[in-house]
């Protein structure tokens, strides 16, 4: 009787570990770059139609472009809490080889108050082929005396603007 019942607090001890799950983020920027056909006319230069991971448009950056358009809002305008990290993740094609310095770049802008965050995805680093829809992504961790005025940014940078032509679609900035 005492084996039975020891199984049966090991079964359950062992069925309520597996139905523990992680933390939720505590905020999600998220977009597919298909949400704007409709709400802007005429449809901002980034977008395109030539490759789409999901949807029909996808962001593009041209060669000889040195910054693409980004992402700015505060830290308070994404949520109630401060994040401690950030998950940061894309979907890229290349069509070819010759990207050069790229990077996906995330920063807090402390405003003086500290020094800001600067973290990046080095794209022509992390792609090891082209022509095909692949995911890159980094987790970013981040000071604990973030404020609600921070600001978030994030963008594309061709930090050598002879870099080819790339697209991103289904973008995703996760706050934990």
């Amino acid at each position: 009787m005492k084996r039975r019942l020891y199984y049966l607090c090991l079964l359950l001890g062992l069925l309520s570990l597996a139905s523990c799950r992680k933390s939720k983020p505590i905020f999600t920027v998220f977009t597919d770059f298909d949400h704007l056909a409709g709400w802007v006319n005429p449809l901002p230069t980034f977008l395109t139609t030539e490759q789409a991971y999901s949807g029909k448009y996808s962001y593009r950056m041209s060669p000889g472009a040195e910054y693409g358009p980004g992402y700015s809002t505060t830290l308070a305008a994404l949520a109630s809490s401060m994040p401690h990290e950030l998950y940061l993740r894309a979907w890229v094609y290349l069509p070819s080889g010759r990207i050069r310095a790229t990077m996906l770049v995330v920063v807090v802008n402390c405003h003086g108050r500290r020094p800001d965050v600067w973290n990046a995805i080095n794209i022509d680093q992390t792609m090891a082929r082209y022509q095909i829809w692949a995911p890159v992504q980094k987790y970013i961790p981040l000071p604990h005396d973030l404020q609600p005025t921070d600001e978030l940014t994030f963008y594309v940078w061709h930090s050598d603007p002879n870099g080819d032509l790339l697209f991103l679609d289904d973008l995703t900035l996760e706050g934990w």
